[in-house]
């Protein structure tokens, strides 16, 4: 049994913090929590991260 958890652990994805998808989606969960919408102008950005950039494309 311990061999199997061994096996799914080794194939199990790892999200790193740095991982650019992870800081994206908190830059906008940052964004709505302080506008209440995700409808910002072009240039907005939250976390240093262009969310308006990326929710307009």
């Amino acid at each position: 049994m311990p061999g199997d958890r061994t096996a799914k652990a080794a194939t199990a994805p790892v999200w790193l913090p740095a991982d650019p998808r992870r800081r994206t989606l908190a830059a906008a969960r940052a964004c709505y929590e302080l506008h209440g919408t995700l409808a910002t102008p072009r240039h907005a950005t939250a976390l240093g991260v262009a969310v308006g950039r990326w929710g307009s494309g």
